[in-house]
């Protein structure tokens, strides 16, 4: 298999290049100075670029729907589904998935009516609604 991708050239400043499909940034780019972890994070934020990191309300909200949630999982009320390692994941996460695309369709089409979701269910469609 042959693959050309567009990327983002390692460092500091923002431009691409088109690629073969190689995982080796040692070998493909021995001319490029790499940052380290925080150094382009850092830069950003010196330079006023804050899209790596959420506002206070975002923070808030996000919280607000998940504490629950938390909660019961800290008391043992949902139980995590087992799947096979290496596979798509667990059959509930393809239930969870066809449940949310209708809910969508309903929402686009204006005719969201109740639907049968748990409470965790139901947060994961609001984060999807509201992305």
């Amino acid at each position: 298999m042959y693959m050309k991708l567009t990327v983002k050239k390692p460092g500091l400043e923002m431009s691409t290049a088109q690629s073969e499909l190689d995982l080796s940034y040692g070998q493909r780019y021995q001319d490029v100075t790499i940052p380290e972890a925080y150094e382009r994070l850092i830069l950003d934020t010196i330079r006023g670029d804050q899209q790596h990191f959420v506002r206070r309300d975002e923070l808030k909200a996000a919280w607000e729907i998940f504490t629950a949630l938390l909660h019961r999982i800290d008391k043992g009320e949902l139980k995590s589904v087992s799947y096979k390692p290496g596979s798509r994941g667990p059959e509930e996460a393809d239930e969870l998935l066809k449940k949310l695309a209708m809910l969508k369709h309903m929402a686009i089409h204006g005719s969201l009516q109740p639907y049968n979701l748990n409470y965790y269910e139901a947060a994961l469609m609001l984060v999807y609604l509201l992305r």
